[in-house]
């Protein structure tokens, strides 16, 4: 029997290339590699933790939020029209009270909704900076597949 740890760094690599992998996935590269037959609790153990070695958890994304702020403290300090700059662009370009309530067409916002919900839903719990990744990722993989296609 393996532990959670040993079968961690065994498909490490596998799971930097992939990190959405199932846990199916998992068991055939064991399976394939090293005759291993581990049981889905293990597999869902294994990619928690190697998530979290590769993300981090709650605990640390939320401690990167003092660095944050000790960032935007130094560029007070050093200058305080970036720092105003930075603080109205943030808030302009942010805020949700800055945008138009009135929807264009209201018959797409639903689908749009579903849509976005569908392509994030595996990653809605993680920690924020990780669930930014995903996202920008998925986008980016959208992107390349809809240019690949538009070049024949």
């Amino acid at each position: 029997m393996a532990s959670y740890h040993w079968v961690a760094n065994t498909v490490i690599a596998n799971f930097k290339a992939n990190p959405p992998m199932d846990l199916k996935a998992m068991q055939e590269i064991l399976m394939e590699r090293h005759g291993l037959d581990i049981s889905m609790h293990t597999c869902q153990r294994v990619k928690k933790r190697l998530n979290e070695w590769i993300e981090g958890n709650h605990r640390e994304s939320y401690a990167r939020l003092l660095e944050y702020i000790e960032t935007i403290e130094a560029i007070k300090k050093e200058s305080k029209e970036t720092y105003e700059w930075l603080l109205d662009e943030l808030v302009e370009h942010q805020a949700r009270y800055t945008f138009d309530p009135e929807l264009k067409c209201p018959d797409n916002a639903a689908n749009f909704i579903k849509s976005l919900n569908g392509k994030i839903e595996k990653y809605r719990y993680k920690p924020i900076f990780s669930l930014l990744e995903a996202v920008r990722r998925k986008f980016m993989q959208i992107i390349a597949n809809s240019s690949r296609i538009s070049k024949g």
